[in-house]
């Protein structure tokens, strides 16, 4: 098994973030659909739009990455392999102290995971060998707008409430991740998204 090192990396991040998104991404449950109904996911924050996909009336830990830009009652969530968007006022947020717990981060070129679990990371690269490491501490800012950092003894990780793709798929994240990786002689920044749900 081929040891990790991977160091803090000291990021700053805009203070200039609208207030509304500073509780983004975040999980959700359905709630108020009848049990022979679906909550419909549309194209656009309307609900005139297409319908792209549903969600059961009994769905819980739907993440969602951001409220629509006019504030509206939309949020973006994932479907399939599209994002789109789903009224709040059939959602309920669920309640975390302090930020939700992250559940895995993905990045390409090249392909590679992050799977947290509740007190260990793993990170794996396509074709090489899990790194596991234990004892994982996490912090994050003051007013949940800016950095959020998790590590587990020989590495650690960064992330930034910032719209994230994966580059492969139509499908939109809420948070972003930089992680410096040990590499032969020398070290290498690789860059992904994350995500809350499963």
């Amino acid at each position: 098994m081929r040891h990790l090192f991977l160091s803090m990396i000291a990021l700053l991040c805009a203070t200039n973030l609208a207030a509304q998104q500073a509780d983004f991404p975040a999980l959700y449950d359905v709630t108020g659909v009848a049990a022979s109904d679906v909550l419909n996911v549309r194209s656009e924050p309307s609900a005139d739009s297409q319908i792209i996909g549903a969600f059961q009336p009994d769905q819980t830990d739907i993440e969602v990455m951001f409220q629509d830009d006019q504030n509206t009652g939309w949020g973006r969530v994932n479907v399939g392999e599209q994002s789109g968007w789903v009224s709040l006022r059939f959602l309920d947020r669920q309640l975390h102290r302090g930020f939700p717990p992250i559940r895995s981060c993905f990045g390409t070129e090249p392909f590679w995971s992050l799977t947290v679990g509740r007190d260990s990371l793993t990170f794996a690269e396509m074709g090489g060998a899990d790194t596991e490491s234990r004892r994982i501490w996490r912090t994050i800012s003051a007013n949940r707008v800016g950095i959020y950092g998790f590590g587990a003894g020989d590495f650690s990780a960064t992330l930034l409430q910032e719209s994230c793709s994966d580059g492969m798929s139509d499908r939109a994240y809420g948070l972003s991740v930089h992680m410096m990786t040990g590499r032969g002689k020398g070290t290498e920044m690789v860059s992904g998204c994350c995500t809350l749900s499963e």
